[in-house]
C-alpha cells in the first residue's frame, strides 16, 4: 500500500544518480512498479524517503546495496535506414483496401467544457469495430483542428472507454487542448479499452515476433481509419491533422506520419527509439520519412529510454526541416 503520495529514494546507486522506487501522485500509474534514477540533489515535491533499521546488518547480502544496472539499450544505428524500393515495399505493408466505414452512434455527453460524441465504425481489417471518441469544444466554432491521440500502454489494461474522460491520461495530458478550442479524437485500437485482448500484452513492445508485426499493421490501420472517418464531418478542418503518442503511443507516432500523410504535425511526449528486432517495425526506416512540424518532450534521466543512445539519434534522424522540429529535455526522469 505504498503507491502515491512520494516516490522515495534508495541509497543504491545508479548510472544516472542514484535508485527511486514507487509511483508519486502525479506519475502515470504504472512509474509504481518501474525502477527510476535521478541526480542526487534533485529536489522535488514528487521525490521522498523511507527510513529503515537494520536488526541485523550483517545478514543484509550486498545486493540490496549495490549498484542497480539499468537494460541495456541498444545505440541507433542510421546505416540501416531502408532505401527507396524497400521503403515503398515496407509502406504497402499497412495500406488496406477501401470498404464501408458503416458509422453508429454511440452516444453524447455535455460537460462546461466539452462534448463529447462516441462514434463506431467498422475496422479497415477483420469484422471488428473501431470506436472514436471525439471531445469537441464548447468555447469554440467549426471547423476544429483535430488532435488524434494514441494513449499509454496502461489503456491495455482498461475495461471500458464509455468515460474515458475520467481516465487519467485526459485530465493530464488531454483536456487543456479541448480548453484551447481544439477537438480531441481519442480512437479506441485494437487491444485497448473494449477492445482488450490479453493476449497482446505481451507483445505491445515488439521483441521481434511476427505476432508484434500484425498488430503493429492493425494499430496503424485503426489511425488511418480514424481520418477516414473524420473526413467525413464538416466540423473538422482535415488539412491540420496532428498526431499525439504519451509512452506507448510517442513510439508508435514516431512511425506513422511517415505512412499517412493527411497528417500534417506530430508531438511526441516520452518516445525514443525502441529497436524491435524486425524490419517491418523498425522507427530507423520512417523516421527519415517523417518531415512534418514535431514537437519531442522527454526526460533526460528517463530509465526506459536512455537519453543519449535512444532520443538524441532519432531526433536527429527525423527528415523534419530543423527550423520545424523541436526537442525539449526536462531534467527528471
Amino acid at each position: 500500500d505504498m503507491a502515491g503520495n512520494v516516490r522515495e529514494w534508495c541509497s543504491n546507486a545508479a548510472p544516472d544518480g542514484r535508485l527511486v522506487r514507487g509511483g508519486s501522485y502525479a506519475d502515470n500509474s504504472y512509474r509504481f512498479i518501474e525502477l527510476s534514477q535521478i541526480p542526487p540533489m534533485t529536489r522535488s515535491s514528487l521525490l521522498g524517503f523511507r527510513t529503515m533499521r537494520m536488526i541485523e546488518a550483517e545478514s543484509a547480502p550486498p545486493a540490496v546495496f549495490a549498484e542497480v544496472e539499468f537494460p541495456h539499450v541498444q545505440q541507433l544505428d542510421t546505416s540501416a535506414v531502408a532505401d527507396d524500393e524497400l521503403f515503398a515495399y515496407l509502406a504497402r505493408r499497412f495500406d488496406y483496401d477501401e470498404r464501408p466505414l458503416r458509422t453508429r452512434a454511440l452516444g453524447t455527453r455535455t460537460s462546461d467544457e466539452w462534448t463529447l460524441e462516441r462514434i463506431a465504425v467498422d475496422t479497415a481489417y477483420g469484422n471488428e469495430t473501431l470506436i472514436v471518441n471525439v471531445f469537441l469544444p464548447r468555447n469554440a466554432s467549426p471547423p476544429y483542428q483535430p488532435i488524434v491521440y494514441f494513449p499509454g500502454s496502461g489503456s491495455l489494461f482498461q475495461s471500458s472507454s464509455e468515460y474515458v474522460d475520467d481516465y487519467y491520461e485526459f485530465p493530464t495530458f488531454l483536456s487543456f487542448l479541448v480548453k484551447t478550442g481544439r477537438a480531441v479524437i481519442y480512437p479506441v485500437y485494437r487491444g485497448t479499452f473494449e477492445r482488450q485482448d490479453p493476449s497482446l500484452i505481451p507483445i505491445h513492445l515488439g521483441g521481434g515476433s511476427n505476432a508484434y508485426r500484425d498488430y503493429f499493421v492493425q494499430l496503424v490501420q485503426d489511425s488511418r481509419r480514424t481520418l477516414d472517418y473524420l473526413d467525413t464531418r464538416d466540423d473538422m478542418d482535415g488539412s491540420r491533422y496532428t498526431l499525439y503518442g504519451m509512452s506507448w503511443g510517442a513510439i508508435y507516432a514516431a512511425v506513422v506520419p511517415a505512412l499517412e500523410p493527411r497528417f500534417r504535425a506530430a508531438v511526441l511526449l516520452g518516445g525514443g527509439y525502441v529497436p524491435t528486432g524486425i524490419t517491418e517495425t523498425n522507427p530507423v526506416h520512417y523516421a527519415p520519412r517523417l518531415t512534418i512540424p514535431l514537437l519531442m518532450l522527454v526526460g533526460r534521466y528517463d530509465s526506459l529510454i536512455n537519453y543519449e543512445r535512444a532520443v538524441k539519434p532519432l531526433f536527429e534522424l527525423f527528415g523534419t526541416d530543423p527550423r520545424h522540429k523541436r526537442l525539449i529535455v526536462y531534467d527528471t526522469d
